[in-house]
């Protein structure tokens, strides 16, 4: 009996001396346990997969692509050889597709000190294969690029000849020495028929435009691109005289027809 009295006392004690301990505040009360378990229990709310119906996190940027720069610049070469830069000009480019990416005017270049600017058009694109196209009403030209590294060349040029001039006719006999031809004078199958032009100041440059084969009834046709003054020379026949070399002006895009014709011996 007297254990279980020294017992209750010494309760008693212990809890009189921790309520005085708390009210001078020299102990906190056990009262932060249920918050440390509801931390526990209620993860942060964006650690939680985005509920029904509520906006979702905002995704991470894709790294941009590096662009590569390249730039075009025209020369006029419907005269046989580069004689300047073409202004003016719209250049469309295409990926490997053939799908239309842009295109530009090609500006006049600007005299400044001792250098200039402008001539050329710039595109922005990645890697890869591309078709830069360029026409006038005269001039038509076209580059195919290949850019396989960043370090790769950056300036072109896109070479441009006469819109297409196409001229046709036929190589025969002429027995009559008319100058033209007449049903059922021979024609000459098989033939190699060449094609030659003057250009420049004064006609000066003389280039070999083209060449052909004429079909089984003696006819040709070319398509050749410098502007100048043409003349033809045809695969020699056995038994026939060779005449002397005509010449006739030809511009940009124009149809044209000039026959070829041997007299007898």
């Amino acid at each position: 009996m007297k254990k279980i009295l020294l017992f209750f006392i010494a309760v008693f004690l212990s809890i009189a001396i921790v309520s005085l301990l708390i009210q001078r505040k020299l102990i906190s009360p056990i009262t932060s346990l249920p918050s440390v378990i509801k931390e526990v229990d209620n993860p942060e709310i964006s650690t939680l997969p985005a509920a029904s119906g509520e906006p979702s996190p905002t995704p991470v940027a894709t790294p941009a692509i590096p662009l590569f720069e390249l730039h075009f610049n025209t020369s006029n070469y419907s005269l046989g050889e580069p004689s300047g830069d073409v202004p003016g000009v719209k250049v469309r480019l295409y990926d490997s597709q053939n799908r239309l990416l842009g295109e530009q005017v090609v500006p006049p270049i600007v005299m400044k000190g001792n250098g200039g600017s402008g001539g050329n058009v710039l595109f922005q694109v990645p890697l890869g294969t591309y078709r830069a196209d360029a026409e006038t009403t005269q001039l038509v030209g076209t580059k195919t690029v290949t850019l396989t590294s960043y370090k790769d060349q950056q300036f072109y040029t896109i070479p441009m000849y006469a819109q297409p001039i196409k001229i046709s006719g036929k190589y025969y006999f002429d027995a009559n020495k008319s100058g033209t031809y007449n049903e059922g004078e021979t024609t000459f199958a098989n033939k190699k028929i060449n094609a030659f032009v003057r250009t420049g100041a004064a006609y000066k440059n003389l280039y070999e435009a083209g060449s052909t084969t004429t079909d089984s009834q003696g006819n040709f046709l070319l398509t050749v691109k410098y502007i100048g003054s043409y003349t033809f020379g045809a695969e020699q026949v056995l038994g026939y005289q060779e005449l002397s070399q005509r010449w006739v002006d030809l511009t940009a895009g124009q149809s044209a027809t000039y026959d070829i014709y041997l007299w007898s011996l």
